[in-house]
């Protein structure tokens, strides 16, 4: 196991391919909330530091891949200035950025 949270989980086999599955514990459905988006950085943190991977296939253990952002929360960023929601979107597109650049193949 490479990490481990409560709406992701990455694991990695033998042959170097890692697998990030998301599947929120608590929820019928996975979404883009605060949770899950710091558990995804978390786990691209393990991933830029774990060797010996040769590729990233990224699945859900739901249904539904993500339904989306998460419209309570998301909400309530709508009222804030500009400045404060793209400091909340900010790390959404930084850890697709970090996908981008992992080094190898990533398949979602």
């Amino acid at each position: 196991m490479i990490y481990s949270g409560e709406s992701l989980s990455v694991t990695k086999s033998d042959k170097g391919v890692a697998h990030l599955i998301f599947d929120r514990k608590s929820e019928s459905v996975n979404k883009f909330d605060r949770l899950t988006v710091a558990e995804f950085t978390a786990a691209l943190d393990k991933l830029d530091v774990t060797t010996g991977i040769n590729g990233l296939i990224i699945s859900s253990a739901k249904g539904v891949f993500v339904v989306g952002a998460d419209i309570g929360e998301f909400t309530a960023v709508l009222k804030e200035t500009d400045d404060r929601i793209a400091a909340h979107l900010l790390p959404h597109s930084d850890n697709l950025r970090r996908l981008e650049k992992l080094g190898y193949p990533v398949v979602v």
